[in-house]
């Protein structure tokens, strides 16, 4: 009688996966360790930066004051010297002191060596608009903002409108015609719509200028008339006009309404 074969065990294979399996598990213990080394250097890292000594500020410089004080400012800031210089996020404060003083067009806070350096940008009114009783100043960001210092001595036009949209309108061709006119802006004291929703400017000398429709015109080639007009009509009629009206300016024909009188006087061939 034959007797059945007992399957061979291969001791060798099994050793062989038993090692990898050995190795392996000493690898991952090997990661874990190496991980909790990092960790555990990092936070002895932080403990050492936040009470190290050499880290405390000693001064707190402001600098782009303008209107804005420094004094001001260093209130807002919550920290103050002797303080750690890593306690607290830069970026956040950027932005509460900037939604606290919109004058501000930009600011920016960096760490130095025991100092911290606040670089202040601050907005200038192109224009002014009204607030209740007072004027605030407006640049052409479209940004509103309260006089400072200076700012109330500018000689800037005054922006008068109806709805937020004839503001951004008005502001956007302000923009563009001071890129034209920035000799003749201190001239212009109030901006505003006509009756035709055509823009009418009024000079410190009382001239009104009827500009005619936004963007109908090349805007610089009407700036250089308006202003030839305006100087060489002040000179001939030694400041008894009423109105400049350039409507028709692409006829190459300008309208001077003198006043106290009905004369006008026609030029053409500008």
């Amino acid at each position: 009688m034959k007797r059945s074969k007992r399957p061979v065990v291969r001791r060798t294979t099994f050793k062989k996966e038993k090692k990898k399996s050995n190795i392996k598990i000493s690898r991952i213990f090997l990661v874990l360790l190496i991980f909790a080394g990092i960790v555990f250097g990092f936070i002895k890292l932080k403990q050492f930066i936040y009470t190290y000594e050499g880290f405390n500020i000693e001064t707190i410089e402001v600098t782009g004051c303008k209107n804005v004080t420094e004094s001001e400012i260093k209130e807002l800031i919550p920290f103050k010297p002797g303080a750690n210089i890593f306690e607290v996020s830069l970026c956040k404060l950027e932005k509460e002191i900037k939604e606290q003083k919109p004058e501000l067009k930009k600011i920016k806070i960096s760490r130095r060596w025991k100092k911290i350096l606040v670089r202040l940008y601050e907005r200038e009114p192109e224009v002014f608009i009204k607030q209740g009783d007072k004027l605030i100043g407006l640049d052409f960001d479209n940004v509103s903002f309260d006089l400072r210092g200076n700012m109330f001595n500018m000689k800037i036009p005054v922006l008068e409108f109806s709805t937020d949209q004839e503001r951004k309108k008005l502001l956007e061709f302000v923009y563009n015609l001071k890129q034209y006119a920035k000799d003749f802006m201190d001239k212009i004291t109030k901006i505003k719509y006509g009756e035709f929703e055509d823009i009418v400017l009024e000079t410190d000398n009382d001239i009104k200028i009827f500009w005619g429709e936004q963007n109908k015109f090349d805007v610089k080639n009407k700036a250089d008339k308006m202003k030839f007009v305006f100087f060489d009509g002040i000179k001939r009629f030694n400041d008894n006009i009423k109105y400049i009206d350039l409507n028709f300016l692409e006829k190459n024909k300008v309208i001077i309404k003198l006043d106290k009188t009905d004369k006008q006087v026609g030029l053409g061939g500008i």
